[in-house]
């Protein structure tokens, strides 16, 4: 009974790590398409409404990206849950 319970917490524990790989490249490319859509706004654009437009609009998902993997290395149970609270561990 025992080996069974380290065998599924060790198998729940290499999906919990390839999640984090998986969430991390998200925010890594959350975070590259935020600056990058700033920079490109900024490059577009005299003013500077536009470009503080942009940043508000998209921050929401620059967080969440960072929520997801904060949530999941601090084991919290809102890591499992992703859009529309689909399971996706």
């Amino acid at each position: 009974m025992k080996a069974n319970i380290v065998a599924v917490s060790n198998r729940l524990d290499s999906r919990r790590g390839l999640a984090l790989v998986y969430r991390a490249l998200v925010l890594l490319v959350a975070v590259g398409a935020y600056f990058g859509g700033l920079l490109m706004v900024d490059a577009l654009f005299d003013a500077r409404l536009p470009v503080v437009m942009f940043a508000v609009f998209f921050l929401p998902a620059l967080l969440r990206a960072w929520l997801m993997v904060y949530w999941l290395v601090r084991k919290d149970p809102r890591a499992g849950v992703g859009a529309a609270n689909e399971k996706v561990i």
